[in-house]
């Protein structure tokens, strides 16, 4: 596991720290390493590993807040970054997986300039949330447009589905509020889209969802338990790929709204038992059973609920 920037708070400042430090963990050490910093600070990135054992790092932000374009990737033994041909869009935020085949889809994010209005509910800069979408192809080198998302989305969640489909779930997205007086508010999306490698097309997670407009205004009310859309609003979530379909963990107003994706029946679920803490912006992995040693399984299960472990 490979963990590369980010950013940290500066207690005496209270402002946000871009890091530059990677860090390493392997099996068996019981300990993170150090591997080579980044060539300059930056947060807010999507990473990938890549078939080869490379790592990828895609756009982000600088210690200014402003939107990168660029990508580096770190070599499979670690040893050292190098640079690979810029996205074709400057992105902080933005989801990506790698395909079966090897191509990287990166989807949505924001873009900046770094202005931030403190206020918590609005911001002054003139940061915008996006729908585009681009595909990284190995043999070529190069990034490629695609057609856009229904939707504008970023800090939302992808993973890669039955067949190859690529699955971009909730997000958030900011609307201008005020024509004289540029400000803009972010609402967080129950909904999500489904990429097509062959058709290079996109549509709607399941059934047609709501508009918009309806989800805009009905933002934080909780939902049905099943249904074509998620139960809560979700705009740092994480999301793994399961046999039929995925789960996704997030945390919205205090609810623990674990849900499931059922392939089959295009339908959401809440999954029945809540976890210990109710976690937000929380990583998700799928751990095989047989990798786990007797001592480890034994605590995992004293700590973890039910739902936890499945």
């Amino acid at each position: 596991m490979v963990v590369c920037g980010g950013y940290d708070l500066d207690h005496e400042s209270d402002d946000e720290v871009c890091l530059s430090t990677v860090f390493q963990w392997l099996p068996g050490t019981g300990a993170w390493s150090a591997l080579p910093d980044l060539p300059a600070s930056r947060s807010e990135a999507a990473s990938v590993r890549l078939p080869d054992g490379r790592t990828m790092l895609i756009g982000g932000r600088n210690d200014e807040g402003v939107a990168l374009n660029s990508v580096l990737v770190l070599a499979a033994d670690g040893s050292a970054w190098s640079d690979l041909p810029p996205l074709t869009t400057f992105r902080s935020s933005p989801a990506a997986a790698v395909l079966p085949d090897g191509k990287v889809l990166v989807a949505g994010g924001t873009q900046s300039d770094g202005r931030w209005n403190p206020d918590m509910w609005s911001c002054s800069s003139p940061s915008r949330s996006l729908n585009t979408a681009e595909l990284w192809d190995p043999e070529t080198q190069r990034w490629t447009a695609l057609p856009p998302m229904a939707e504008q989305r970023f800090a939302a969640a992808a993973c890669v589905l039955s067949g190859g489909r690529v699955a971009v779930l909730g997000g958030s997205y900011t609307v201008q509020a005020n024509q004289i007086i540029p400000r803009h508010h972010t609402f967080t999306h129950f909904d999500g889209e489904v990429f097509d490698p062959v058709t290079r097309g996109w549509r709607p997670l399941g059934p047609a969802a709501a508009s918009p407009r309806r989800r805009r205004w009905i933002a934080g009310r909780p939902r049905p338990a099943a249904g074509a859309e998620m139960a809560f609003e979700h705009g740092n979530l994480s999301i793994v790929a399961v046999p039929g379909g995925l789960v996704l963990v997030g945390v919205k107003n205090n609810n623990d709204c674990n849900e499931l994706y059922d392939e089959e029946s295009e339908q959401w679920f809440q999954l029945p038992h809540p976890m210990v803490h109710a976690r937000e912006g929380a990583g998700l992995a799928l751990a095989p059973v047989a990798a786990m040693v007797a001592g480890a399984a034994t605590v995992a299960a004293r700590l973890l609920t039910d739902s936890e472990r499945r």
